[in-house]
């Protein structure tokens, strides 16, 4: 039979397959299937008599009963989405004017790439997700992005009410957290581990998830998969309510499944879309402030992070002034785009800033074995104590330093706020260099030795080739291990089917959102 292939049409969200029994990569089957799209004047009158002509067959199929495809059988249609069963599937998306490659979206189809560029452009983003070359025209790349919905003009009022004379005006996150302008050590820390998290969940697993954020033309399409995606990455950016562990339970209690939480007494998460709006951007706070202001158990000044993955703004209300008085942020990028070559974005380093200044440690209890009045110890002085704190490297020890006395816990809690990796403590990022790249193995691949990038498509399977973007989901951390100072290094996890890593790999694992969980599978090692 050789390399089977799919062509697949959707149209009015159905599919209509047809299978192609030989030669289907992209270099041959590929181009037929591309070269069937007309270009220019021709594709308006192409596409009018492709949906009229699926239209006839859905009739059809609908008449008989809607069967399913028969052994053997080269042309059919399914409601779903049909598997991934063949070496290489082509889909023409009439709905959404996509063209797909593996099921994943590269070209528009009203602007197809010319036969001759076509293998040239395809290729993979710096996450090592199946894409379009970076270089690819704008023109030629798709887009499905939904333009912003309309706002309800109440809402806008609401939003200057609670603005009064700063309406509009937007303020960088140190002053809204009265911070200082630069990270601190912990700080750095944190935002260095959350964007590795990002990227680790932007590599593969969830990267179509992602991408079709932008197809959502409301708040109210939102999936429970994007919800729980939101709200994940919030938490982990909140030190005070994120954990790593290396098997953690996903049956944990779930939160509410309309998208808000109140993560902390102080802190009211609501995940939403169109944040590059600016009247869905005020209407989100019109609703963050009305959520807040019910509340009767929250404290005077409580923060709102507004998410919509793509961008994040931080508001901060004061409850003590009449009407509740609001100060937020922009709307800043979170999530990087998938050709970064950065991992750092304003909306990680806003939602860590937020988590680091709300951050709460509750002081560890233990009953002492005997009592300890009159310990010469307990009467040192703070500052004497922290630096003896500074030497309990293993947070078994450090917590239970942290029990002698309310004196030891007020000196060892500034080292209790540091990302903790089961006992192992990271103190602050290293600038030890990460390998430029690892090999994985990936069907339908090759590698070309002459240059790092990734590269188009050929007729080879089975290759091992580079992710020449690594460090965009990895990071290397200082940490002490017995005594000796160590580095940890956290990447991307690469699954033993692909013939990936086999150090002992740790897990972000968050409580489960809108009950679907999404986890972050990353390798720690030293």
């Amino acid at each position: 039979m050789g390399t089977r292939g799919y062509r697949v049409y959707r149209h009015r969200g159905h599919y209509f397959v047809h299978e192609h029994g030989w030669d289907s990569y992209p270099c041959e089957y590929g181009l037929e299937v591309l070269s069937d799209i007309p270009e220019g004047s021709e594709f308006p009158n192409w596409l009018v008599r492709m949906r009229s002509m699926l239209d006839a067959q859905l009739k059809q199929w609908e008449e008989e009963g809607r069967p399913g495809p028969e052994p053997d059988q080269e042309d059919w249609i399914s409601a779903k989405r049909p598997p991934h069963e063949p070496d290489w599937v082509y889909e023409i998306d009439l709905d959404w004017l996509v063209f797909h490659i593996q099921y994943r979206p590269f070209f528009r189809v009203d602007c197809r790439p010319p036969r001759e560029s076509f293998l040239e452009y395809i290729s993979y983003d710096h996450y090592g997700n199946m894409g379009y070359a970076s270089h690819t025209p704008e023109r030629h790349r798709y887009s499905w992005k939904q333009a912003p919905p309309p706002v309800e003009d109440r809402l806008i009022h609401a939003y200057e009410a609670c603005m009064g004379e700063n309406s509009s005006v937007s303020v960088p996150i140190h002053e809204l957290l009265n911070a200082r302008e630069t990270l601190s050590n912990l700080e750095s820390v944190w935002v260095r581990l959350l964007e590795t998290v990002v990227g680790c969940i932007m590599f593969d697993r969830h990267a179509m998830q992602l991408k079709e954020l932008e197809k959502r033309r409301r708040r109210d399409e939102l999936t429970r998969a994007d919800l729980a995606m939101g709200l994940t990455m919030v938490s982990a950016g909140l030190p005070s309510v994120t954990s790593f562990r290396r098997r953690p339970s996903f049956f944990e209690e779930s939160v509410d499944k309309t998208g808000t939480w109140w993560a902390q007494e102080n802190v009211y998460v609501f995940v939403t879309t169109h944040l590059d709006d600016k009247r869905n951007l005020q209407a989100a706070i019109a609703d963050v402030h009305a959520a807040v202001m019910e509340a009767t158990n929250s404290p005077d000044v409580v923060y709102g992070v507004v998410m919509s993955i793509l961008r994040l703004a931080i508001i901060r209300v004061d409850k003590s002034v009449a009407g509740g008085a609001v100060q937020h942020t922009a709307a800043l990028q979170f999530l990087p785009s998938f050709y970064a070559t950065t991992p750092s974005t304003p909306g990680i380093t806003a939602l860590v800033r937020l988590g680091i200044s709300t951050q709460t440690v509750p002081r560890p209890h233990f009953p002492p074995p005997h009592p300890l009045s009159g310990c010469p110890l307990l009467n040192l002085p703070t500052d004497i104590l922290g630096e003896i704190a500074k030497y309990l490297t293993d947070f078994r020890d450090l917590r239970k330093f942290c029990a002698l006395s309310d004196t030891a816990f007020s000196a060892a809690e500034p080292l209790l706020k540091y990302p903790l990796l089961e006992n192992i403590i990271l103190y602050s990022v290293s600038d030890t260099a990460l390998p430029d790249s690892v090999d994985v193995s990936k069907k339908g691949l090759e590698e070309d030795e002459e240059d790092s990038t990734w590269h188009t498509i050929s007729a080879e399977f089975d290759k091992h080739v580079s992710v020449p973007h690594l460090h965009l989901a990895a990071a290397n951390f200082n940490t002490v291990v017995g005594d000796e100072p160590t580095v940890v290094t956290l990447r991307y996890f690469y699954s033993s089917s692909w013939g990936g890593d086999p150090r002992p790999q740790m897990v972000l694992g968050p409580r489960v959102f809108c009950d679907w969980p999404i986890d972050c599978r990353f390798s720690a090692y030293m």
